[in-house]
């Protein structure tokens, strides 16, 4: 038995972060309300399984809000522990670095990133730092100005790369380890293909590549990283059927452990887009299943890797699939959650990526 939380925006029904019980890929019980909260559209759980961030993403302009959970190991119920105000609009994204003293948010609205300090217990402290983008894109309905749209933080947490949709740029940041405060790295940014929209950003388990969903160019931009050299980008590769000719907007990127798969949601397209990963980082096309359903917005694999979760935040229900050799395979759909907007396992993963620790 797997149990995931599932983040939400509460505009249409929903109340918050919902819990889902997922044994071999089908959903056992109905949906279970564990904590009220305002569009929690993005969530982050630590290592050790103890304390889930969520994010509060007001879609009416209100101020975003960023608030610790205690979890139970046994129950998975949510107690609140504290929380913060954002500076400004909604957070869209949060992310920590290895050590998991910083927690770093993103504004989309505001184009802005957040450093708030974790104290030793676990606790949200005031936001300690705080960069803004400025600029722009091609694309005058979506890249009127700077759209910050997530952190990913390097695996030797030496920088903390921003992706920003509305500038069509990778903004690299040197991270303070002392402080969480950070330092434009202006020759180490990179700028995207002209409208593309860069969005999510994961890193291969071995450190040496990383993977940008672009959200406009429907792609995966593939780079060999380094830390004295940075990014370099060496493949670029849609994430659409060939034989597409809708408009579509891809949203999340998920990479296993193992480094040999990559999946992508797409939202027009419908669909789950699967890739292989060769020994190089390169990637190739291996299959694209519909997710039956509308906007999946997020994706997310199970702690063991053998299903795989698909979020469509437009019809209200989240979809399984069993991976197998042959690729990804319907097990069953859940109904039930309203304009569901993240997945997010329950799991302890003390010890995952060692190397991030420099061991």
């Amino acid at each position: 038995m797997e149990y995931c939380y599932v983040g939400t925006y509460t505009e249409k029904g929903s109340s918050g972060i919902y819990g889902l019980a997922v044994e071999q890929g089908k959903f056992t019980g109905k949906p279970e309300l564990l904590a009220e909260q305002v569009s929690p559209s993005y969530l982050y759980l630590n290592r050790e399984g103890t304390i889930l961030y969520a994010a509060s993403e007001p879609t009416d302009g209100s101020r975003g809000m960023i608030v610790a959970y205690d979890v139970d190991p046994r129950t998975k119920a949510l107690t609140p522990r504290n929380r913060v105000k954002a500076p400004g609009g909604g957070i869209c994204h949060l992310a920590m670095d290895p050590s998991e003293r910083f927690l770093f948010a993103v504004a989309y609205e505001d184009a802005t990133v957040q450093s708030y300090p974790i104290d030793e217990k676990g606790n949200l402290t005031p936001m300690f730092c705080m960069r803004r983008h400025i600029g722009g894109g091609p694309d005058k309905s979506r890249q009127e100005k700077a759209h910050a749209h997530s952190t990913c933080i390097t695996p030797d947490g030496r920088y903390a790369i921003v992706c920003d949709l509305g500038m069509d740029q990778l903004v690299v940041y040197d991270v303070n380890p002392a402080s969480g405060k950070l330092k434009l790295k202006s020759e180490m940014c990179v700028p995207m293909p002209p409208g593309s929209g860069p969005r999510h950003m994961v890193f291969h388990p071995n450190g040496k590549y990383a993977y940008v969903l672009t959200e406009m160019g429907s792609s995966i931009v593939a780079f060999e990283y380094s830390a004295e050299v940075g990014l370099r980008a060496r493949q670029e590769i849609s994430s659409l059927e060939a034989g597409f000719r809708g408009t579509s907007c891809a949203a999340a990127i998920r990479i296993t452990k193992a480094g040999d798969r990559i999946y992508v949601s797409n939202r027009g397209e419908e669909s789950i887009a699967c890739f292989s990963v060769d020994e190089d980082g390169k990637l190739w096309k291996q299959q694209s299943v519909s997710t039956h359903g509308k906007h999946p917005r997020d994706c997310s694999l199970t702690p063991q890797e053998d299903f795989l979760l698909a979020a469509n935040q437009n019809s209200d229900h989240i979809v399984s699939f069993k991976r197998t050799e042959e690729g990804l395979q319907e097990v069953d759909i859940c109904h039930g959650i309203s304009m569901p907007a993240c997945v997010l396992f329950w799991q302890q993963r003390v010890g995952e990526r060692a190397y991030e620790k420099g061991k």
